[in-house]
Order: structure tokens, then sequence, then C-alpha cells
């Protein structure tokens, strides 16, 4: 199976014009997200900690003044699953052109 990681991404339009010194003005956009997919993963296998590994060991997850991206949701689909962005690349090029990053379940469980 697959694991789909969703995040949110937020910019802090406060900090461009910051000198460093101070509180950091805040103002924050959200700017969308990402998706990352976590491939060939056993049926069974712990969903929850699988992301956890892969938001700590991948860096998906960030927060500082200027940037945060944080995990909003997970879904799971069968093997073989083409993300939304993925499938919007065929329906209009006939390939994909840009992948979705991937992250193999091998790799977190080393």
């Amino acid at each position: 199976m697959v694991i789909e990681i969703q995040t949110q991404v937020r910019e802090n339009y406060g900090a461009h014009t910051w000198n460093g010194k101070g509180e950091c003005p805040q103002y924050w956009k959200n700017k969308g997200g990402d998706n990352y997919l976590i491939t060939n993963v056993p049926e069974g296998a712990d969903v929850e900690s699988l992301v956890d590994r892969a938001v700590r060991e991948h860096k998906i997850h960030r927060d500082d003044n200027f940037y945060q991206e944080y995990v909003i949701g997970t879904e799971i689909h069968p093997d073989g699953y083409v993300s939304w962005s993925e499938q919007e690349e065929i329906n209009y090029y006939g390939r994909i052109t840009h992948h979705t990053p991937r992250i193999s379940f091998d790799e977190l469980s080393h």
C-alpha cells in the first residue's frame, strides 16, 4: 500500500523586512502545501509510526520565524497510486513531468 502525507505550508511575510532584532513581525499567509508518498508499505504496518518517522527523517516538518510546514492529513492508497498532481500532468502532458516525492518503506524500516 501507499501512505500519502499532506502538508500545509505557511510563510511569514512579516519576516521579509525584519532586521533580526527584537520580535519578528507576524504576518502568516497560507501557501498551499505538499504531498509525500511512502511506498511499498506492507499491510498491517503502523501507519502513524511511519508518518512520524518520515516527517522526522526526511525533514517534512519546518517551523521557524520565516516558514512553517506541518502535516494536516494522511490517506492510505493501494500500490500503484498516482497522486492528484501526477494525474493532472498525465491528463495535460500525457506523462508525469514532476513526480510527487516518494519515500520507500525500506528507507524507514532500518
